[in-house]
């Protein structure tokens, strides 16, 4: 190098640091914009194929699939309560997508799927948990005819506080013209009889048979009647729905793996249910949920419960919990049996499956239709 060529290279170092010193940071570069990928939008004058908004359904981008129903997107959440909304156009009952996300930075993402009244269809936050991948991952097959869907991404709500940002891709195919999986009736059994059960990744618990003396000594000789008012809430709660539901003890136990269970007894300061997932859909018929009764004391509810008010209630969580196994998410409507924000005391409504705004730590925007999602995952009564 010759010595002019070095004086002028140190001399780019000096005011490069010289700058940073002084408060004058370096330009940083510029982000894509949100939207589709190796797409000019000169070349696409009356559709909106990237930009931003798009935080809303109705600003959301317009995806631009190949002949191949294929379809690549690019964008970035800025901040923790960016969201990226697409619309992907319609979709029929049987059409399969796939959607696959990469993120780079320290973004650990969320994606759903909602139809043309922002019903969700489905949700995926971490392909794999267990295995430490956090990247959404979606396979699916379309249960409802739709003029619209979108699709949105945002930042996992219950993710890592330092995660909340960074760029991603998203990879999408379609498959038109299948069929839809049939719906199919589930058998869950109610089993006040004791015993074990695991939450994966969290607890293994173990409960003798339901006493409601152990929720408080003025229960005592009251738990046939009590037992009874659950099943009976569950029943009422699922009216309608292709819901087989039996009794332990009492009613013939079903088939092993032919039906969920329900246990109840134990404690958990923290919750009064737990299932062992939302399982999309009912894809394992033999997954299983426990309620804690020993949670249900007057204090909860700032005094002491009727026995028939008693069962209400905790056939009313029997039922959330259920809905869990079924694949139903956290709603915000204390009407809802889905609902995570109500206190104690909205146990004792006439609680139903509604369409409610999704919780905000399931998805910012959107809406659930819980009976339309069981009406698609069960059927009607026959």
């Amino acid at each position: 190098m010759s010595t002019h060529l070095a004086k002028h290279a140190v001399w780019i170092l000096f005011a490069l640091v010289l700058s940073a010193c002084c408060g004058c940071p370096l330009e940083q570069p510029t982000l894509p914009p949100d939207g589709n990928v190796d797409v000019d939008p000169i070349t696409f004058p009356s559709k909106r194929v990237s930009g931003e908004p798009n935080d809303t359904f109705d600003q959301a981008i317009e995806v631009l699939f190949s002949i191949s129903d294929k379809a690549r997107l690019s964008g970035t959440i800025s901040t923790a309560e960016d969201v990226d909304v697409y619309v992907l156009g319609p979709l029929t009952a049987g059409d399969r997508i796939v959607i696959d996300v990469g993120t780079s930075g320290d973004l650990d993402a969320t994606i759903a799927l909602f139809d043309e009244a922002g019903r969700i269809a489905f949700e995926n936050d971490d392909r794999n948990l267990s295995l430490g991948q956090l990247d959404p991952f979606l396979n699916d097959v379309i249960r409802r005819t739709s003029s619209v869907y979108f699709l949105a991404i945002a930042s996992a709500p219950l993710g890592n506080q330092d995660m909340r940002t960074g760029a991603y891709t998203i990879n999408i195919q379609l498959a038109r013209g299948g069929q839809p999986p049939p719906t199919a009736g589930q058998i869950v059994l109610l089993d006040f009889t004791g015993g074990t059960l695991t939450i994966p990744d969290y607890q293994t618990y173990t409960v003798g048979p339901f006493d409601a003396a152990d929720i408080d000594p003025a229960y005592a000789g009251l738990t046939p009647v009590i037992r009874q008012q659950v099943r009976s809430t569950v029943l009422e709660n699922f009216a309608g729905l292709a819901m087989e539901v039996r009794v332990a003890p009492g009613d013939p136990l079903p088939a092993a793996g032919t039906f969920s269970r329900v246990l109840f007894g134990g404690k958990n300061p923290g919750a009064f249910g737990i299932s062992q997932q939302i399982d999309p859909y009912n894809r394992d018929p033999a997954d299983s949920s426990i309620i804690f009764t020993s949670m249900f004391t007057p204090g909860r509810f700032g005094r002491l419960l009727s026995p028939e008010e008693l069962g209400i209630a905790i056939g009313n969580v029997a039922t959330h919990e259920i809905g869990h196994l079924l694949g139903l998410n956290h709603v915000a409507n204390i009407a809802d049996l889905m609902d995570t924000t109500g206190g104690a005391s909205t146990l004792l409504l006439d609680q139903e499956f509604l369409s409610s705004p999704l919780d905000d730590s399931i998805f910012p925007i959107g809406l659930q239709d819980s009976h339309l999602l069981l009406l698609e995952t069960l059927g009607p009564s026959r």
